[in-house]
């Protein structure tokens, strides 16, 4: 494990760093939430940092795999790569600090100014995140170095996480239009 970690370049031993952490972070999440107990349903829930955490620490982790199979320059793999470890880390962490302090979402704008505030970052971290995984999706039928079912799996996976975030981006625009109407 030690040997594949050091022949990774900068941006994907970066993305390596982010996704462990944040899978440890969800497990960690997990285990908090089996020992305090609460409800999986509902505004306040220990669900979210564990899913969230985890799924995006999966991503990264699978977006590392993936990417090795993609002809990038060493810049565009530093902006790639390295935003989508800084973006997964805010979002991941703001729903994470949401749930320790006990706030009903990461998008609860009404309550304080502090939750508008990091509602506002998470909605504008999704933003350059989903244009790097569009990205990522164009690239991986455009220079896609792998072959036979491998070509299709880095093909199909990014499509769907592509698909993912665009659909989470246009719910996340549809949510944060409504609000003016509700205050």
């Amino acid at each position: 494990m030690r040997k594949a970690y050091s022949e990774l370049d900068g941006p994907r031993r970066m993305l390596a760093l982010m996704g462990t952490a944040l899978l440890l972070l969800g497990l960690a999440h997990g285990v908090v939430w089996l020992v305090a107990g609460g409800p999986v349903l509902g505004p306040v829930s220990w669900r979210k940092p564990t899913l969230f955490a985890s799924a995006i620490g999966g991503i990264l982790l699978a977006t590392l795999w993936a990417s090795m199979h993609i002809r990038m320059s060493r810049k565009l793999t530093w902006v790639l790569l390295g935003g989508l470890s800084v973006g997964g880390l805010i979002q991941a962490g703001l729903v994470v600090i949401q749930r320790w302090r006990g706030t009903a979402s990461h998008f609860n704008v009404f309550t304080t100014d502090t939750n508008a505030v990091m509602a506002l970052v998470i909605a504008l971290t999704t933003l350059p995140v989903t244009v790097m995984f569009v990205t990522l999706m164009i690239l991986s039928y455009r220079r896609n170095t792998a072959s036979g079912t491998t070509r299709f799996i880095v093909r199909y996976g990014f499509t769907m996480v592509a698909v993912g975030t665009v659909e989470g981006l246009t719910m996340i625009a549809h949510a944060m239009s409504t609000i003016p109407s509700r205050i």
